[in-house]
């Protein structure tokens, strides 16, 4: 386990952040937030018990306007709570 600060990245669409180590490029997680809502996943490969998680759902984003995407991602990520320490 790494405590390098994770990386910040924007992909496609650039809306959604994607977290990823640092030192070597998995992503740990994903997350959209605006004026309603904040909503995320976690990469659930990475946690011990990933044999307990619901089976993945494969979706294509790319075919997906910018309003559809939001809109999936309301319906399927976990609301979050983001709390900032220094």
């Amino acid at each position: 386990m790494s405590k390098t600060p994770l990386k910040h990245q924007k992909q496609g669409s650039q809306q959604a952040s994607f977290l990823l180590c640092s030192k070597c490029q998995t992503v740990i997680g994903v997350y959209y937030i605006d004026t309603e809502v904040c909503v995320g996943s976690l990469n659930a490969k990475l946690l011990d018990k990933f044999h307990q998680v619901q089976q993945r759902l494969v979706v294509s984003p790319k075919r997906l306007n910018k309003t559809e995407k939001v809109k999936r991602w309301r319906q399927l990520w976990s609301q979050l709570q983001i709390v900032i320490t220094e």
